[in-house]
């Protein structure tokens, strides 16, 4: 068969391919050559007009790698080319082994770059010490070796050399089972007992015991010795069980305090992590646990669980207390200065609150939009635009963001976020936003939201809350009787429209739906469902999501924090939690939520949720709406202005990032 004849074949196989590259005809051609790349065919007769296409690169990779193993040489050759991107890392890391495997230490030291992953980077420190200039990456090696996880393969020559040097002494291995203990690595623990001696060794040792089987080390460890290794070790060991079951840190806690003669600063630490997680479990015994620590003894998160715990009691005087222990940078956060407001409005301050609350309601953040509730202030919201068309093209002046773009266009998603992620990873401020911009021009809406993370970036809502997909999501809202706002702030919360997301709890979509949910919303829609990869469809995904939103907005009698909350973590949980603080205020309620993520997750589906109905009304979601406890729609508005103080600090947008 001739190339014309193979070139018709495949470009009448991939006729469909050409529709989603939008008839471009260098795209059409890429496709076609593509395609014979890999068959080890031609493919520039088919492909006249690439000679400065973006993704001329990927035609040479493709032909270089469809051979299982391609030429040193020729690796080279395309590293030398075409630099450090996606394309060439993965080569750069085979020709690394390989060079690694000839001794060619001068040429592992060559393919140097700041992107290498571990192991090559560990090769790349291996060849400044054959090359005899161990000095000058012995900071950097040690600083590696300090990891707390097993390192590849690839780096236990370093380690080696680390030992021949006498670098690993006792304390220097203690500082990596702290980080080893705190990652929940304890199984590393025996390799690096192995690297010390004596009492050290031996205490290590019983460490890995209490972490793996606690209630069988708790029998041997009477005969532990009370040295300054196993005060050490067993600290680690209780504040690393502390958080996975309190009730047994409290009680292994009494039994090793009587025996071992702790400093003040490892009993502290251990009362810390009991006391945290008391207070996180609400356990009845949660204050006693928080009073053993001393002001100064105690832990930002630790301080944080004590106003929780007291809000939970509504001991207003427990709440202010545990307030006047914050630090200096809790007090500048929007969160523990909304209740450092609250709690005074709560006790009968009133003047003190209303002066605090008209400060916060400058904040463009989930706390801020309270105070300005409270105060019956406007939200804050002081938007900047987004780069015109012309300035946002200048993106694709960079090669990098030039392929991204392109591939996206191609539907090659996986390796278009590649080389997003590579060329954002080098652009300046102005090329961020030029790139965020050309980007939601061009329906890709999920990249503005991770990109456009800090300072006044925040403020450009129209790129990093984009109203994609507007026509369906309203539709699907009004179908089911939602607020398309609510709908679109929970979408952005889920997914940050990325279309194809899948968490590890197997959630699928936009709207980050569990394909059990999905076949009962389908079911109930009287829709087909059979492969979970369906929900990464923007119109079934949102078809489902909302059916199944509106249920759980329905069983909580329209209260948009309390489906918020099911939504993340579950009706059984959220049943559970009103059973034990239901009588809350809405907010109170909310902040003592046990787990961070819907903690953080309810702020951040309302803020967005305002500002959302903000894009599509010119007018906000009412907080006040959104947290009643029998809303029906339509949702109560409220106005945005920008007051002075805040287009001149804007340093936070929202509550959280993406």
């Amino acid at each position: 068969m001739n190339l014309r004849i193979v070139s018709a074949c495949i470009a009448l196989c991939f006729a469909s391919a050409f529709v989603s590259a939008q008839n471009v005809p260098e795209r059409a051609q890429f496709l076609v050559a593509h395609k014979l790349a890999k068959s080890g065919l031609d493919w520039r007769k088919a492909a006249p007009g690439l000679a400065s296409y973006p993704l001329l690169p990927y035609l040479e990779h493709a032909q270089l790698m469809r051979v299982p193993r391609p030429a040193g040489d020729a690796l080279a050759a395309f590293i030398e080319r075409h630099g450090d991107q996606p394309l060439t890392r993965p080569l750069r890391a085979m020709l690394i082994a390989r060079r690694v495997q000839a001794a060619d230490w001068a040429g592992v030291r060559a393919l140097d770059v700041p992107t290498l992953a571990l192991g090559e980077r560990c090769q790349v420190h291996r060849a400044a010490i054959e090359l005899g200039d161990g000095d000058a990456v012995r900071d950097a090696v040690q600083a590696l070796w300090l990891s707390p996880r097993a390192l590849p393969s690839a780096c236990h020559a370093l380690e080696r050399w680390l030992r021949t040097q006498g670098a690993l002494d006792a304390e220097r291995v203690w500082q990596r089972v702290e980080l080893a203990v705190a990652a929940s690595q304890s199984g590393l623990l025996r390799t690096l007992a192995a690297e010390v001696s004596g009492r050290d060794r031996v205490a290590l040792l019983h460490l890995a015991d209490l972490l793996a089987d606690a209630g069988r080390a708790r029998r041997a460890a009477k005969g532990w010795p009370d040295d300054a290794p196993h005060r050490r070790a067993v600290m680690l060991g209780l504040v690393r069980i502390a958080a996975r079951d309190d009730a047994l840190a409290s009680s292994l806690w009494r039994e090793f305090s009587a025996r071992l003669r702790f400093d003040e600063a490892q009993k502290h630490r251990v009362l810390d992590a009991i006391a945290l997680y008391r207070a996180n479990s609400y356990e009845s015994d949660a204050a006693e646990w928080l009073e053993l620590l001393p002001p100064g003894q105690d832990s930002a998160a630790t301080r944080e669980w004590r106003l929780r715990e007291a809000l939970a009691r509504r001991d207003l005087a427990a709440a202010a207390a545990a307030i006047e222990r914050f630090d200096a940078t809790q007090l500048a956060d929007p969160r523990w200065q909304y209740w450092r407001a609250r709690v005074a409005e709560l006790r009968g301050e009133h003047a003190v609150a209303e002066a605090r609350y008209r400060e916060l309601a400058n904040s463009p953040t989930f706390f801020g939009f309270l105070a300005a509730e409270r105060t019956g202030l406007p939200y804050a919201l002081c938007p900047l635009l987004p780069p015109d068309a012309g300035d946002a093209s200048k993106a694709l002046a960079v090669p990098g963001f030039a392929r991204a773009f392109e591939l996206h266009a191609i539907g090659w998603t996986r390796e278009a976020r590649r080389e997003w992620d590579a060329a954002l990873a080098a652009a300046d401020t102005d090329l961020r936003r030029a790139a965020s911009a050309l980007a939601a021009q061009r329906g890709w809406h999920d990249r503005a939201p991770f990109a456009l993370t800090a300072g006044d970036e925040l403020r450009l809502y129209e790129l990093r809350f984009p109203l994609a997909h507007r026509d369906l999501v309203v539709a699907a809202a009004t179908r089911q009787s939602l607020s398309p706002g609510f709908v679109f702030g929970l979408i952005r919360s889920e997914s940050a429209w990325v279309e194809d997301a899948k968490s590890h709890a197997n959630a699928y979509g936009l709207m980050q739906l569990i394909p059990e949910t999905a076949r009962r919303m389908a079911k109930a829609e009287k829709r087909q469902f059979a492969n979970p990869l369906a929900l990464f469809d923007p119109a079934l995904n949102v078809a489902l999501g909302t059916r199944y939103l509106s249920s759980v907005l329905a069983r909580y009698r329209g209260a948009h924090w309390l489906a918020a909350a099911a939504y993340n973590a579950g009706p059984v949980r959220v049943d559970q939690w009103l059973t034990q603080r239901g009588h809350l205020e809405a907010d109170l309620f909310i902040e003592t939520i046990p787990f961070k993520e819907t903690r953080e997750y309810v702020a951040r589906v309302l803020a967005f949720a305002l500002i959302y109905d903000w894009r599509l009304h010119g007018r906000a979601f009412s907080l006040d709406y959104a947290l009643s406890r029998a809303a029906t729609p339509p949702p109560q508005r409220r106005a945005v202005a920008c007051p002075v103080s805040a287009a001149s600090a804007a340093a936070a947008a929202v509550t959280t990032k993406p």
